[in-house]
């Protein structure tokens, strides 16, 4: 257990983690690509790329690699949670703030573990769990004044939590025509995912919390030398 907190008080986890989530970008484009050669980004939703079958009969093979889009749900769910607990116990975010992102993860995870076709209700609020509660601590996060985090990322990170709350509104409002339905989901997922990597990034090289307590202790012990 001290080990893993160890760990988690490293910005150097944080950005390692928050890089995990370019695994999402990966499968999405990939099994995108070979999804019955119909798919969009703008004109389609997320959900689809992680079912065997779609269509309006739900007969229509979508992409035999459907599987990789789950477990990048489910990856980058744990990256965001992981990345939540590391910037809590830093104190590098309030409590708050944390456990909202923190749960935003957790909705990401359920989401890859419960597709649409296996439980299209669990697997749509679990979505939305991951579509509010991550813009909304983005946007928290970038407008706390936390002297852990960089002042641009903060600033950045503001700028994309209003866009995704701006972009959650609009899709569920069916105000998607500049964007689609698809590109408009995905202002909201990428806005949170590129925070969370620009925010943890502009932290690696800052010291631990450990770090000013390890040093009077070594101060002290020359004093004693001495």
């Amino acid at each position: 257990m001290t080990s893993a907190r160890t760990m988690l008080h490293q910005p150097r986890f944080a950005s390692h983690a928050a890089l995990t989530t370019l695994f999402y970008f990966a499968a999405e484009w990939v099994v995108s690509a070979t999804w019955r050669g119909h798919y969009a980004y703008r004109d389609n939703p997320v959900g689809p790329l992680g079912v065997p079958f779609c269509g309006p009969s739900g007969n229509w093979p979508c992409s035999a690699l459907y599987p990789a889009m789950n477990v990048a749900f489910v990856v980058t769910g744990i990256a965001v949670s992981a990345v939540a607990l590391s910037w809590t116990l830093r104190k590098a975010v309030s409590v708050p703030n944390g456990l909202l992102l923190f749960a935003a993860g957790t909705g990401l995870v359920v989401a890859g573990t419960i597709t649409q076709q296996r439980d299209y209700p669990v697997h749509h609020a679990a979505m939305t769990v991951f579509l509010v509660l991550g813009s909304v601590s983005i946007f928290l996060v970038g407008s706390s004044k936390t002297t852990e985090l960089d002042t641009g990322a903060r600033r950045f990170a503001l700028a994309a939590g209003v866009a995704g709350m701006v972009g959650y509104f609009a899709y569920v409002g069916n105000l998607t025509s500049v964007l689609g339905p698809g590109g408009t989901e995905r202002l909201v997922v990428y806005s949170t995912l590129v925070a969370i990597i620009v925010l943890s990034w502009s932290g690696r090289t800052l010291p631990t919390a450990a770090a000013p307590v390890e040093a009077e202790l070594e101060g002290a012990g020359a004093v004693i030398e001495r």
